[in-house]
């Protein structure tokens, strides 16, 4: 019985990975739509200039302006080298840059992120926006999620019928059997036993 449930819960996984890597085809068409939908005018990705002097991550727009925003993001977001988006914007007057490549300093007064980097470690926050997680939960269909944040990564176990853990680059890790007392499954399990609740199922 339990090397059948292991059985379905491996080919589980490697269905919704397959899943997965399909979709990524069609996920243009969803980024384009969300990007016609947004509130905010402009269009860019934030990269990474850390190796230009004073430079840290610059917003480039499409047509190849480079922003360097100043206060905090909407949302409490954190600038992330590949996160492209939707902004508005306006002049952060006074300011001026050190960062050479900067070709205006401004403040974010819109954003919306169409895509978060997928090799980022995800949290509790971000993590609703990844597609693996979108896909987990329409695969896996859990009534809850709990959340375990580590001083190396995060794991969300998706708890219904069966369990699953993933961990915050969407890998899974460990699946709803038994594990050896003391095994990094193991730990994860009795972590996570009363850990934060961060989703659950409405019915």
């Amino acid at each position: 019985m339990k090397d059948n449930l292991i059985s379905i819960l491996a080919v589980g996984a490697m269905l919704f990975t397959a899943t997965i890597f399909q979709a990524c085809s069609g996920s243009k068409t969803v980024i384009e739509q969300a990007a016609a939908e947004s509130n905010c005018t402009h269009r860019g990705v934030f990269r990474s200039f850390q190796s230009s002097p004073n430079c840290q991550f610059l917003l480039v727009l499409n047509d190849g302006t480079k922003l360097q925003p100043v206060g905090s993001l909407p949302d409490g977001l954190r600038m992330s080298d590949g996160m492209e988006v939707m902004v508005d914007y306006e002049l952060a007057d006074g300011l001026e840059s050190a960062c050479r490549a900067t070709d205006k300093v401004v403040r974010i007064t819109c954003m919306d992120v169409l895509v978060f980097p997928e090799l980022e470690c995800a949290n509790k926050s971000t993590v609703f926006n990844r597609e693996w997680m979108k896909d987990a939960i329409q695969f896996f269909n859990p009534k809850q999620i709990r959340y375990l944040e580590t001083d190396s990564l995060n794991y969300f176990q998706l708890r219904g019928d069966q369990w699953i853990i993933f961990d915050c680059l969407g890998k899974a890790r460990c699946f709803g059997v038994e594990h050896t007392t003391g095994s990094q499954c193991g730990l994860l399990i009795e972590e996570l036993k009363n850990n934060e609740v961060i989703w659950t199922l409405n019915y």
